[in-house]
């Protein structure tokens, strides 16, 4: 996960002004020991939020 610039092409899908801050997310889901899917989640900064709740056992 990290904080990026989207490409031109990028910002243009998005409709995002190129000093736009986007969270881009790297995804690999697995299946027992194969990988089925790779992702790249690219997301405008200003329309999403990240949250997380932790625990300790």
């Amino acid at each position: 996960m990290e904080a990026v610039l989207a490409s031109p092409e990028e910002c243009a899908v998005l409709g995002v002004a190129p000093s736009e801050p986007c969270l881009l997310i790297h995804r690999r889901t697995w299946s027992r020991d194969a990988l089925v899917s790779i992702a790249r989640l690219l997301h405008p900064g200003s329309r999403y939020r990240l949250e997380g709740a932790f625990a300790t056992h």
